[in-house]
């Protein structure tokens, strides 16, 4: 799948639609930029610029899902090798507190 997002209007309002194959979705931006300011994707989502869009963004799905992938483990790794480094600091560490034999309770 593919994602065509258009940018567009004083407050960049995001649009985004989604396309079976990359030549539809570079033809439909084609179009909303160049020709008429309008395009639908192939589910069904009509989308009608009323203003020139400001930027397009094009995302092959499954390439990011990829890179969604490669970030997470890299997050993963990121995390496990700050938990090994905190395990080892000696600032991170709190002294134990010596407890009596007797349990907590200092009534005698």
């Amino acid at each position: 799948m593919f994602l065509l997002t258009v940018v567009f209007g004083e407050n960049d309002t995001l649009w985004q639609a989604c396309f079976d194959n990359e030549k539809s979705m570079l033809d439909a931006a084609f179009e909303a930029g160049i020709l008429k300011q309008c395009f639908t994707d192939d589910y069904g989502t009509e989308i009608f610029l009323s203003k020139r869009a400001t930027a397009f963004q094009v995302r092959d799905t499954s390439k990011a899902q990829l890179a969604e992938i490669e970030m997470m483990l890299h997050n993963a790794r990121t995390q496990n090798k700050a938990q090994r480094a905190a395990a080892t600091d000696p600032t991170l560490s709190v002294p134990q507190l010596a407890v009596p034999t007797g349990g907590m309770n200092f009534r005698q």
